[in-house]
């Protein structure tokens, strides 16, 4: 990765505690104590296997460098809660990655994470969240903010009002929470006024009675009907509509952002209280999108995603993205005639090798029928190891009832559960499904598939021979049968009871049994 791995470890007290580039690294044994001594803490709860913790830990060592750099006393740390269990309970993680902020002044009383994964993101939102006061600033000022941000301005003093005003100075990355102190910058303003400054409207005088009011207040007034995408002002929007939709395309060619922004406000205008609408550049967004269901080689293009994790939408790239096509496709999405778009490759003219290519288009071709399919990434390196060893075993079960297949599951959508790459399912052609767990060997692929398929009919012949033939089968296939489930028996023991050598010596001699047997089985067929 061309980062350096810095480990240091520190004795605490009668604790040790590990960090990796700046991060603090923490288990049951150390966390409390660790955490008794910090001011402000933002901790990760992480899955070493989790792809979302993968793309997040260069930023946030990073985002731990630059603030140990500057001697900040907000500290970074994270859990492998695999390996923690009571630290998972007690935080009630049920997802990765949960990041919790934690601080002395509120006791540690936990507050998730919400907010950016990206470095000047990660590090605004924690320095933010220590602010010691609302910012002061002078009329000069409070005018150059105006330009391009949402300001909330609180007018000299409002002491029942000011503890909520530093709540959401800290809170909100989207709106700039400043208090002008000096009375000679007031203008037509008196003391204890709070002002709201839109980006989109005129100014608005603020009154509330708690922060509930003021969320509320600040949700009615202080956005515009489409916004540039950012993950706070996303999930505050997501909880008070059907769906949130999101236009994508090259934001930084200015005629093109000026198209997707005009046909989103055009479309916004009356159907706010059931969307929320943002836009974002394709430059940084690409690979979510494409997650979604989007080709990513169309654009602009839009997604839907619905409030309570219900499905997903991308728009029907096969049509002209109009105002009239967007109004169409989004009404559809509450009255049921917009349909999912499916992502698929075309079909290939030419597909007479030994492994099958399916695209999504294809896809139900296998029905019926038993077949084998590897779902890969053309990125993936074991994915490639893997090639010549999967086209070696389409080639060696060519005479079998039996198709092997591949399909790029990153340009497909196809309705499978698939995690990392490649994966592996043999399909029975009814409805069974069974994934591959073996070694990504020919052999062990071969006893897969054979152990898969349903026996083929011996037809009946007049030659002496036929009968024992059959009947030699159908008793190999007893006792295949047999020694599996012997073997199946033998690993959830050892599994259960941690035995030693003995019973391992006994598992792997019936594996040994079994292979043979799968392979005079293999034969018969």
């Amino acid at each position: 990765s061309g980062l350096v791995l810095f480990i240091a470890l520190l004795i605490v007290g009668s604790y040790a505690v590990t960090q990796e580039d700046s991060v603090y690294v923490l288990e049951t044994s150390n966390f409390s104590e660790w955490l008794a001594e910090q001011e402000f803490a933002l901790v990760e709860f992480y899955a070493p296997w989790c792809g979302h913790c993968q793309n997040l830990a260069p930023h946030y060592e990073e985002t731990a460098k630059e603030l140990a750099a500057e001697g900040s006393s907000i500290k970074l740390a994270k859990v492998d809660a695999t390996e923690n269990n009571g630290l998972r309970e007690r935080f009630e993680v049920h997802g990765y990655p949960k990041i919790l902020w934690l601080t002395k002044e509120k006791n540690y009383e936990p507050v998730v994470y919400a907010g950016p994964r990206q470095v000047p993101g990660i590090k605004e939102w924690v320095v933010r969240h220590t602010y010691p006061d609302i910012r002061v600033v002078n009329a000069k000022e409070l005018e150059d903010l105006r330009k391009d941000s949402i300001v909330l301005a609180l007018y000299g003093e409002n002491s029942s009002k000011h503890s909520t005003l530093l709540d959401l100075s800290r809170d909100n990355m989207d709106i700039v929470t400043v208090h002008v102190k000096d009375s000679k910058d007031f203008g037509a303003q008196r003391s204890g006024d709070i002002m709201l400054y839109p980006t989109h409207r005129e100014p608005m005088n603020v009154l509330f009675s708690s922060r509930a009011d003021l969320d509320s207040f600040l949700m009615n007034n202080a956005y515009p009907d489409v916004s540039r995408f950012n993950r706070e002002h996303f999930l505050r929007i997501l909880p008070q509509v059907r769906y949130c939709i999101i236009g994508v395309d090259d934001i930084l060619n200015e005629s093109k952002k000026k198209h997707l922004t005009s046909t989103l406000e055009e479309v916004a205008k009356d159907r706010t209280n059931n969307f929320g609408f943002f836009y974002d550049d394709s430059n940084k967004v690409m690979s979510e999108i494409i997650g979604i269901g989007a080709s990513g080689t169309v654009l602009p293009t839009l997604v839907a995603v619905p409030d309570g994790g219900g499905q997903t939408f991308a728009y029907d790239e096969s049509l002209p993205f109009t105002k009239e096509n967007v109004a169409k496709w989004i009404d559809g999405l509450l009255d049921g005639t917009t349909k999912q778009y499916v992502k698929s490759q075309p079909i290939p003219e030419n597909d007479n090798g030994p492994v099958k290519t399916l695209v999504a288009k294809n896809f139900d071709s296998i029905k019926g029928k038993p077949a084998l399919v590897k779902y890969y990434a053309p990125w993936c390196g074991h994915c490639k190891v893997l090639e010549p060893i999967y086209r070696a075993l389409a080639e060696k079960l060519a005479d079998k009832n039996i198709v092997i297949a591949e399909v790029d599951a990153t340009a497909n959508q196809i309705d499978e559960q698939v995690s990392s790459y490649p994966t592996i399912f043999y399909y029975d052609g009814f409805g069974g499904k069974v994934k591959f767990e073996g070694d990504r060997t020919v052999d062990e692929l071969e006893y897969f598939v054979i152990s898969q398929l349903p026996p083929e009919p011996v037809v009946a012949s007049k030659s002496s021979g036929s009968s024992s033939v059959s009947s030699s089968s159908s008793s190999i296939h007893r006792q295949l049968a047999l020694t599996m489930d012997i073997l199946d028996g033998l690993d959830r023991l050892n599994e259960k009871y941690d035995f030693e050598d003995e019973l391992a010596i006994v598992i792997e001699s019936v594996r040994l049994q079994t292979k043979k047997l799968r392979m005079e089985n293999a034969r018969m067929r």
